[in-house]
């Protein structure tokens, strides 16, 4: 009977770390890791990787990282551009390059799903793109294939909103990467 409601403790001990959601490291070159984050200071990231979470801590330079996805949905940006240095010297601060988001869908059942993306503008007003998709694909596409929705954005956080013959709809968020393609696979059943 103890080994039974041993064998029971481990096992919901398992299932419950493994409900549990990580924090993601995003790297400036695009790269993610998986993390518990530990600390965060002026210069530095302490984290533990997600799967060894009693190994060693490890630390990541700060000016790599382009953002931290904590666990709970929240985000940490930082902003690792040169600043101003003081009243007579200005450092110039390069203007970031455009990312492409690329939608597609893998569901051999399609027919048209329309595809809408929320942005700002530079003047904080809400605006939104219109695309289609009527093409499934067997794997992911290249970046800009025909048949895929591939927009060229600023680097940023973004929500869409796809809907097919108005009653299979999906949404969701995506991030934009500078110099980077990112994908969605839009899957509206």
């Amino acid at each position: 009977m103890k080994t039974k409601l041993l064998f029971l403790f481990i096992s919901l001990n398992c299932l419950i770390n493994n409900l549990q959601s990580q924090d993601i490291l995003v790297y400036n070159n695009g790269d993610e890791v998986q993390s518990k984050v530990i600390e965060v200071t002026d210069d530095n990231i302490k984290y533990k990787k997600w799967g060894n979470l009693d190994g060693p801590s490890y630390t990541a330079i700060k000016k790599d990282v382009l953002m931290i996805k904590y666990q709970n949905g929240s985000k940490d940006v930082f902003n690792n551009q040169p600043a101003q240095t003081n009243s007579n010297t200005v450092v110039t601060q390069k203007k970031s390059e455009p990312g492409k988001i690329c939608f597609y869908s893998s569901d051999k059942r399609i027919d048209q799903i329309d595809i809408y993306v929320y942005y700002y503008d530079e003047a904080g007003v809400k605006k939104s793109r219109v695309g289609q998709l009527d093409f499934y694909f067997k794997g992911r596409p290249d970046c800009g294939q025909d048949g895929t929705y591939t927009l060229n954005l600023p680097p940023g956080d973004y929500d869409y909103y796809a809907v097919e013959d108005v009653v299979y709809e999906m949404k969701g968020a995506f991030s934009v990467i500078e110099n980077q393609c990112s994908f969605v696979d839009v899957i509206c059943r």
